[in-house]
């Protein structure tokens, strides 16, 4: 689940501070805005903290019995920045794993009389929101809301051992939702380039993927973020 999540993640603000280094060497990119005084701005956001895996705070696959946490946080955004620079409208798009092995040979540690892995994945599309009410030239303090909006993938159940037959689940597909807001700061390194932090709180629902019925798992929690953005003036 790591691996795949946060290769995603560090290549998202590897392309942010690909621009940044253009936008700092090109004089059209540095500039304080271009002559509409709009910028467009490219973010990426890497979750350093959340509390959404913690035992008792996550959603149910297939009908239950396994928990998984998710990101609820947009991997990457784009939109212009507004009123000069105060006021951050865009639209992100956020992805995750989640892969879990349970071992029913307690005895030794193992998995060799049998394992079962469930693993699934999220994607979601955020529009984003976020106004600096407190502004100098080198930081701004600003808050953010964002809205998520996505699906479940099919959740696959793979049961296998040394004496147990292969046996494959699938489950179908799931929607879900969520909303998140919080507060940030940033250090302004140039006109065209920003690093900060932010932290909130969030509540996300999804329904129950592989059960015919309504029913949906529902979770809330604390999250934080290490963010990058680049702009250019229009």
């Amino acid at each position: 689940m790591f691996g795949t999540k946060n290769s995603l993640r560090v290549a998202a603000l590897a392309v942010v501070f690909a621009f940044t280094t253009l936008g700092s060497s090109t004089p059209a990119l540095a500039q304080d805005g271009g002559g509409s005084g709009i910028r467009l701005e490219f973010q990426g956001r890497l979750d350093v903290f959340n509390t959404f895996g913690i035992s008792g705070n996550t959603f149910s696959l297939g009908g239950g019995g396994v928990g998984f946490g998710l990101s609820m946080v947009p991997l990457v955004t784009i939109g212009p920045r507004l009123l000069d620079g105060a006021l951050f409208v865009g639209i992100g798009a956020g992805y995750t794993e989640f892969s879990n092995t349970a071992c029913s040979d307690a005895d030794d540690g193992g998995c060799a009389d049998q394992s079962t892995v469930t693993t699934t994945s999220l994607w979601s599309i955020s529009p984003v929101v976020s106004y600096e009410f407190l502004s100098t030239e080198l930081a701004g303090l600003y808050a953010i809301a964002w809205f998520n909006l996505g699906q479940q993938g099919g959740t696959s159940v793979v049961t296998e051992g040394a004496n147990t037959p292969t046996a494959t689940i699938e489950t179908d597909p799931g929607f879900w939702w969520g909303v998140d807001i919080g507060i940030g700061i940033r250090a302004k390194i140039s006109p065209a380039f920003s690093i900060g932090t932010e932290w909130g709180w969030g509540i996300a629902s999804v329904n129950d993927a592989g059960d015919n019925t309504e029913d949906s798992s529902t979770v809330h929690g604390i999250w934080g973020t290490i963010t990058l953005s680049a702009s250019l003036g229009l």
